[in-house]
């Protein structure tokens, strides 16, 4: 009596080897991270950090890092197209205006 293997019956198996790779990979690539809870002080501060070159990881931090903040969250993905390369300056200053008329305590 002749059998078949099904093409899908090792799929289980390689999705087993698999994940002990996969899982790892995925919390690096930040699949698992939750938004972090930045207040418009910490914000303000990443984008004049970038802007005045004091703050050598502020893009970065900025522009990798969700923010659990709505409003924040959207100047930061506001933010990310006026960055480096060729980062658009007064793009990203009138953000900070935009910041500090909705947040005037955190100047």
């Amino acid at each position: 009596m002749k059998t078949t293997r099904s093409c899908n019956a090792g799929l289980g198996w390689t999705a087993i080897l698999l994940a002990p790779a996969a899982i790892p990979l995925a919390m690096l690539a930040g699949l698992f991270a939750r938004p972090a809870a930045r207040t418009p002080e910490q914000v303000i501060a990443l984008l004049n950090g970038f802007l005045d070159g004091t703050d050598a990881r502020a893009w970065d931090d900025l522009e990798s890092v969700p923010i659990a903040d709505p409003f924040l969250e959207t100047i930061r993905r506001r933010a990310i197209p006026m960055g480096p390369p060729h980062a658009d300056e007064a793009g990203l200053r009138s953000l900070l205006a935009e910041l500090t008329s909705r947040y005037p305590e955190a100047r």
